[in-house]
């Protein structure tokens, strides 16, 4: 034990926090052993199998490489679930989490209708799908990797969403007129500029596709799906958005010339505006 704690400390003390190591520390053990945290500290003297200390030696092998560890492990809380992850989808953020408890809130009618449009990991289908009550959920995405990933998680987590391959920006919205009461959506919204602000473990593993939009057009996508939810949605039906918060008051202003009303701005817990609920007329 004493070995193997000496030996992920090491190995990642000049790439990352101190805390952060002590982080990882918890969860290779919690993972990998089923120890806790107390559990570590009791049986610090203890001899630890070579199997689980060759297996707990690669995973840290990974993360010198700056992998991150939600996909060092292939798993990623979010909300009161667990959701498979690999690299062809992003991993769940805390902020996602605030957007589902928004919507829960705010929609606590039984049977509507909800597309996830670019769903990814499937974080904000499934959690919708076992939220809101008796909810009937679609969910698209352009790429087949995430899909599978996605398909996984509705059945790890027991959930009810119909998935379907679908380009958003190559897409023809009449023959689902009116039939949806909630759409949401996190698409790409990181600017081609903002790659160099971002740490090797979100610009090595995590897919492009799902992150950057070109810096000429950082509302591509916003303004094809809102075009788009202006068929799709029943009349006062929600369009929610998590959104860069460098462009909160550019995406509002969008939804408002395309027709949208009582058009909200909503910060984070850290006070960054990071969703945007919009109403159909």
């Amino acid at each position: 034990m004493k070995q193997t704690l000496e030996h992920i400390r090491s190995e990642l003390r000049d790439l990352y926090p101190p805390e952060e190591v002590e982080q990882f520390i918890a969860i290779l053990f919690r993972q990998v052993c089923h120890y806790s945290r107390a559990d570590i500290i009791i049986h610090k003297n203890s001899k630890l199998s070579e199997s689980l200390a060759l297996e707990i030696r690669r995973f840290t092998q990974r993360l010198k490489a700056y992998e991150p560890i939600q996909y060092v492990l292939g798993s990623a809380p979010f909300l009161d679930y667990e959701f498979h992850v690999r690299p062809g989808v992003l991993i769940p953020r805390p902020e996602t989490e605030e957007l589902i408890e928004l919507i829960g809130r705010e929609n606590p009618k039984a049977g509507l209708q909800v597309l996830d449009i670019g769903t990814g990991s499937g974080c904000i289908a499934v959690s919708l799908a076992l939220r809101l009550p008796e909810a009937k959920v679609t969910a698209f995405d352009i790429s087949d990797d995430a899909l599978a990933i996605a398909r996984e998680n509705a059945t790890l987590n027991n959930a009810q969403v119909n998935f379907r391959q679908t380009d958003i920006l190559n897409y023809d919205p009449t023959p689902e007129k009116a039939l949806f009461d909630i759409i949401v959506s996190n698409p790409p919204y990181v600017c081609e500029s903002e790659k160099e602000e971002m740490t090797d473990n979100v610009l090595k593993y995590e897919p492009h596709l799902a992150l950057f939009v070109p810096d000429t057009d950082p509302l591509l996508f916003y303004r094809q799906i809102a075009r788009h939810a202006l068929t799709l949605l029943r009349p006062e039906g929600k369009l929610y958005y998590e959104i860069n918060a460098r462009f909160g008051r550019e995406t509002k202003e969008m939804l408002e010339q395309l027709g949208y009303r009582d058009v909200v701005i909503i910060q984070d817990i850290h006070q960054k505006e990071r969703m945007i609920r919009a109403i159909r007329p």
